[in-house]
């Protein structure tokens, strides 16, 4: 396998309208594509990435109301950490 780097990082979130707000309208995030899951179209799949939704820039979150907010386990992330331009835009953290 030639592997040239992530294309894009999936998260199973509660509250999909929460979770857009924080990606979108705090981190700046730009919501690049609207579906739904090819298995259940019941439930929402948004792409969060750069202003183009280029090449590993994506974010993409699926809709599970019921999912528990927390689980221990080795099969889940614990943290994703964002790349940005300089520490001026740390800032306003």
């Amino acid at each position: 396998m030639n592997n040239t780097g992530i294309h894009h990082i999936s998260s199973l979130v509660g509250n999909i309208h929460q979770t857009y707000h924080f990606y979108h309208h705090i981190l700046g995030l730009k919501l690049t594509l609207k579906t739904v899951n090819q298995e259940d179209s019941s439930m929402y799949h948004l792409f969060l990435g750069d202003d183009e939704g280029r090449f590993g820039t994506e974010f993409t979150i699926f809709d599970m109301p019921n999912h528990p907010s927390h689980r221990s386990g080795s099969n889940r992330l614990e943290r994703t950490v964002f790349l940005v331009k300089d520490f001026a835009a740390l800032e306003f953290w």
